[in-house]
């Protein structure tokens, strides 16, 4: 496969995962792209991790955008985003805002904060950043890729940067417009039910309670107005005696 170049900095390659679709005109033109220039994978329906997974897998760059066959990049990811990467080893992950088209169309913003921040307990009750954002390839690497073992599919990504951020990476908010999304009646984000969305939530808790505990006994020193969201995480999951008695702390 050929390996193009955008706006003369950075080489690029696109991978595409087919993931056992049925839809004859999706692959119809997935079997009509030139193999010079695109990577494809056909595979038998695998479900979302396994389909990034197998992508990134066999990518040869150092950082990965996914992009949904809902989403369409906008030049922030590619200028901005990966000029952050180049200047900041620290950075793992680059996330920006979205713009929603189709049946409800708007601006999306990802940050309720300050550009550059990064809010954990915002994270744990509720994914706020989009599948579709930037980062190292050898930071999904470290933290095993995206999770196939969750209950209900569709938030995946939800756990990596959690994962990630966990593992000691940094997650970098862009202050831009970098993508767009595009909003279909009956879509898997329409349709997010609160109970798959507990179900998720409740085995990223589990699966990253000592890490998420520890990283909560630093915020609730530095954090006095983070602290009512870390005593109901806490008592939600029956940890708050344990959590005072290793800290000393009064609630």
């Amino acid at each position: 496969m050929s390996v193009e170049r955008f706006y003369g900095l950075y080489s690029y390659e696109i991978i595409i995962v087919n993931d056992g679709s049925t839809d004859s005109y999706t692959n119809d033109i997935v079997s009509s792209l030139n193999k010079d220039k695109y990577i494809v994978i056909n595979q038998s329906n695998q479900g979302l991790a396994a389909a990034r997974n197998n992508g990134i897998n066999i990518a040869s760059g150092e950082y990965i955008i996914p992009l949904d066959s809902d989403n369409m990049l906008e030049e922030a990811y590619l200028k901005t985003g990966v000029g952050i990467l180049e200047k900041d080893p620290s950075v793992d992950v680059v996330y920006g805002d979205a713009i929603f088209f189709g049946d409800n169309d708007g601006i999306r913003k990802t940050g309720l904060s300050e550009a550059g921040s990064f809010d954990l307990v915002r994270i744990l009750n509720s994914n706020y950043i989009d599948a579709c954002a930037i980062f190292r390839k050898s930071a999904w690497k470290k933290v095993g890729g995206y999770d196939g073992k969750m209950p209900a599919m569709g938030h995946e990504d939800w756990e990596m940067w959690i994962h990630i951020f966990l593992s000691g990476g940094n997650l970098y908010y862009l202050n831009e417009v970098c993508f767009r999304y595009r909003i279909v009646v009956g879509s898997m984000l329409v349709t997010d039910l609160e109970a798959k969305h507990k179900a998720n939530k409740d085995y990223i808790y589990n699966k990253h309670t000592n890490s998420i505990i520890n990283n909560l006994s630093e915020s609730v020193k530095k954090l006095e107005a983070s602290k009512h969201e870390i005593i109901n995480y806490l008592a939600h999951y029956k940890l708050r005696s344990i959590f005072k008695l290793i800290l000393g702390y009064k609630f």
